[in-house]
């Protein structure tokens, strides 16, 4: 099965825009614009009305050239200025003369502080999951600052990929290949990972027991943030995880 990549993404307050592309190989690359609104799916559906995803999830046939795909974009003039949440290296000069041919120097000059934050935070991320053995915890040495215990797996994307295209299925009403698709990503290993850091184990989390804190105290406020506060979060993560960055 051709993995699916992300060539180029930006978002906004209810939902992103994305590029997707797959490589085939001698046929080389082939693109299709997405367009996810999902997050404003529970605000605008009411209920009892039918759920019409279709709506808010839109992606186009697949075409073999970038700009082809990006005419998705265009609907929205001001995709330039929405925040970029992703860029596939291999097509960042691209994506730029693109952005360039549509907003000019300035529009080009805002990607590129874009793009250098992306690069920032990915060799933020390279540095922050250290590879490394304690054997013997030190509860008086206090430990590197780490985004997550662990490294995601290769299996995380994979999971993420196939879960992608199991959604396609489903909304294609094609509940064979939905199913099928579910089941092989159901990895144990993701499993086996989840279970390391469940318990206390000191190689991982630096320490021995249980943490001690000082319980907050109750409070009648909501304890989950608002429709309002989840779009301005989606919108300011790209739907990727804050911690580790998978999608």
């Amino acid at each position: 099965m051709v993995k699916t990549e992300i060539i180029v993404e930006v978002g906004c307050d209810g939902g992103s825009l994305t590029v997707e592309g797959e490589y085939h190989g001698d046929i080389g690359w082939r693109f299709r614009g997405v367009r996810n609104e999902m997050a404003l799916y529970d605000d605008c559906v009411e209920d009892g009305e039918p759920d019409d995803i279709a709506g808010f999830l839109e992606k186009t046939n697949s075409f073999d050239s970038l700009p082809e795909a990006l005419k998705l974009f265009d609907r929205y003039p001001y995709w330039i200025d929405m925040y970029v949440v992703e860029v596939h290296p291999e097509f960042v000069d691209q994506v730029l003369a693109e952005v360039r041919s549509r907003g000019g120097a300035s529009a080009e000059a805002h990607w590129h502080k874009a793009l250098d934050r992306i690069r920032r935070g990915a060799e933020l991320n390279g540095y922050v999951f250290p590879v490394r053995s304690v054997p013997t915890p030190n509860p008086n040495q206090s430990a590197d600052v780490r985004r997550c215990f662990l490294r995601p797996l290769p299996e995380h994307y994979r999971a993420a990929d196939l879960l992608d295209q199991a959604a396609d299925a489903l909304l294609r009403n094609d509940l064979v290949l939905g199913a099928q698709l579910l089941r092989e990503c159901d990895f144990s290993r993701l499993r086996e990972h989840c279970d390391k850091v469940r318990r206390i184990n000191p190689p991982i989390h630096h320490r021995t027991n249980n943490p001690k804190y000082t319980p907050l105290p109750n409070s009648s406020g909501p304890r989950m943030p608002t429709a309002f506060v989840t779009r301005e979060v989606l919108a300011r993560d790209g739907y990727r995880c804050r911690f580790c960055g998978c999608r």
